[in-house]
């Protein structure tokens, strides 16, 4: 059933509820233990070749359409669409939500109640609800599916398809999703108690777990549906930090000191708000352990700096940081190696001297005022978009640039998105392009007419 771009919606043959209850998918998904769409999509795809195999259209058709459902992308922090097809490129795209709309979305909301798997009884309900909004019975359907999720993967019952199940940041997105759903079905003010129980169990096996992107997301969550209070927020983030370990990433560790920072904020707690705005530079600062470069040295030292002014209040730090910072600069010219291109100019050279040798000296000198002319705004923005399109990679990260003291004095950010303002992209693009333009106008027509002329018509002074 999956949208290859060619059909519309009204062109997707609608599965019907018998042929749902007639494929059996509860023992089709029995001891299935994953705790993602992805898991389920592998018995699923086996079932439906079997059936192909078989010759049971109605069969493969059922399948095609619980795989597709499951295939589709949830975008958890979309609130306005969170689902979108799995892939789309010019010859069309995977399903998503609004495929299913109208009739199949209904019967869809029927068959969910019936299924076993939370992952995909969440998936069914949530499709359903949000193809209409008014079946608040088929959201509640999905919000406890998801609770029944994070509560049983917590629980080690069900697990990750990929990875460590201590890493919990796919259960905070679930969550995620899980109050987006509950806040429109359910009164904010009047929670199941069943939901809060289940944030505060995911936040402890956070803290327990060591996840601290995930139990950002989680205390974010917890913070915007008002569920806690930042002295419970607090104790987490205290408890969390208070055993980090050497191998872990500082940057995730700065995200719970920066949310602990905004904490102390609120409480107007300045003494502890300091130690959390030292504890988040000292992140900035482990990070010139995770790199092997100077000059990378020397970027986190800058945005520690940086954070340091303004935190306001420590010219000490500063001033030490500094000096450690020149010395970085000046190591991190080491760094740096010419890459050698060879560009042929001598057909332009020649062209130089063979034009100038028609000439008297009046026209000469005229001629040589003209040789170099700027490139048009134009010329130079379809040039960056060629170079961008040609060499992708250049295009997808930024660059910064230094003085012969290894100072940055620059930086330029990637390539904008379509829709972005890309004027100080074509700028950073265009110095560069006219650089090289620079070096071929020099050695290809001013160099030659240069010599030619101080050959033919002798200067004495």
């Amino acid at each position: 059933m999956a949208n290859d771009g060619t059909k519309t919606q009204a062109e997707l043959k609608v599965i019907s509820l018998d042929d749902l209850k007639a494929l059996d998918v509860n023992a089709l998904l029995a001891g299935n233990e994953g705790s993602d769409p992805f898991a389920l999509t592998k018995p699923l795809r086996e079932a439906r070749a079997d059936a192909e195999e078989a010759g049971d259209e109605a069969r493969r058709r059922t399948l095609s359409l619980l795989h597709d459902i499951l295939d589709i992308h949830l975008r958890v922090h979309d609130r306005a669409e969170p689902f979108g097809p799995m892939f789309q490129g010019p010859g069309g795209r995977t399903c998503t939500a609004s495929d299913f709309r109208g009739e199949q979305s209904t019967i869809l909301a029927e068959f969910a109640a019936t299924v076993d798997h939370p992952v995909l009884r969440a998936r069914l309900a949530d499709l359903a609800w949000y193809n209409d909004r008014k079946r608040g019975d088929v959201g509640k359907l999905a919000v406890e599916a998801y609770c029944e999720i994070i509560k049983r993967r917590i629980a080690g019952e069900l697990h990750r398809t990929h990875g460590d199940d201590t890493h919990l940041l796919d259960m905070a997105d679930i969550a995620t999703r899980m109050m987006s759903v509950a806040a429109r079905v359910h009164k904010i003010s009047a929670l199941p108690s069943s939901i809060i129980e289940l944030l505060d169990t995911l936040f402890c096996a956070c803290v327990e777990a060591h996840s601290y992107v995930a139990f950002c997301h989680v205390a974010d969550i917890a913070l915007g549906y008002d569920i806690f209070g930042w002295e419970k927020i607090l104790q987490g983030a205290e408890a969390i930090v208070s055993d980090t370990g050497d191998r872990d990433y500082p940057m995730a560790v700065q995200g719970v000191w920066k949310l602990a920072e905004r904490g102390y904020a609120k409480l107007d707690d300045k003494g502890n708000q300091k130690r959390a705005q030292d504890a988040i530079v000292e992140q900035d600062l482990k990070m010139r352990s995770q790199v092997a470069q100077a000059s990378a040295e020397a970027h986190w030292v800058r945005v520690a700096i940086d954070k340091l002014r303004r935190f306001g209040g420590n010219k000490e730090r500063i001033a030490e940081l500094r000096k450690e910072l020149r010395e970085l600069e000046d190591a991190s010219l080491d760094d740096f190696a010419g890459i050698p291109y060879q560009s042929d100019i001598s057909e332009l050279a020649s062209g130089t001297v063979a034009l100038f040798k028609t000439l008297t000296l009046p026209d000469i000198l005229m001629q040589f005022a003209l040789l170099s002319r700027p490139q048009s705004k134009e010329s130079l923005e379809r040039d960056a978009d060629e170079s961008s399109e040609k060499f992708i990679m250049s295009s997808m990260f930024g660059g910064s640039h230094a003085d012969r003291e290894g100072k940055v004095y620059a930086q330029t950010e990637a390539k904008p998105d379509a829709d972005a303002d890309k004027t100080d992209w074509y700028k950073a693009q265009s110095l560069l392009a006219c650089e090289i333009h620079r070096q071929q106008v020099v050695g290809g027509l001013i160099d030659p007419a240069r010599r030619f002329v101080m050959s033919t018509f002798p200067l004495v002074t």
